[in-house]
């Protein structure tokens, strides 16, 4: 036997319904109120949870799921949560920069000293060469 309050297009409510009897057993219709009392202790009891994290493999930390994990970017990461979870960590633009500057600099630093090594053999073939005839000048002197 079925019960119909209303129709297709035309639902109603039933308002002042009493509360029925919860139980495993019960087949008492049950009103909002009831309903909402538990959802309300699973909300609760849900917000209360822990999960327990790590940072790089340790530590023994705990967070309420109600508070939730707050990933922050640091001086020179930006931080990513994908879709899944996961969390990443990135050198942001800045920091890259920097980084690529640094190596600019350090590949100008040492050409300038390739070129003042180079400068500086230049110089010692120099003398050498200065030397050698000066040897080859004094031994035509003695003869």
């Amino acid at each position: 036997m079925q019960f119909s309050v209303g129709a297709a297009g035309a639902e109603r409510q039933i308002k002042n319904v009493a509360a029925g009897e919860v139980s495993a057993n019960s087949t008492d219709a049950i009103n909002g109120s009831q309903l909402y009392a538990v959802a309300d202790v699973l909300n609760q009891a849900n917000a209360d949870q822990t999960i327990k994290y790590k940072a790089n493999g340790t530590g023994n930390n705990s967070v309420k799921l109600s508070d939730g994990l707050n990933f922050t970017n640091g001086t020179t990461t930006t931080a990513t949560v994908g879709v899944n979870g996961q969390v990443s960590f990135d050198l942001n633009t800045a920091t890259q920069k920097s980084i690529t500057d640094s190596a600019a600099a350090v590949a100008r630093r040492f050409h300038l000293v390739e070129i003042q090594v180079l400068q500086r053999l230049n110089h010692y073939l120099l003398l050498m060469l200065i030397l050698a005839l000066r040897v080859v000048v004094l031994h035509i002197l003695q003869l």
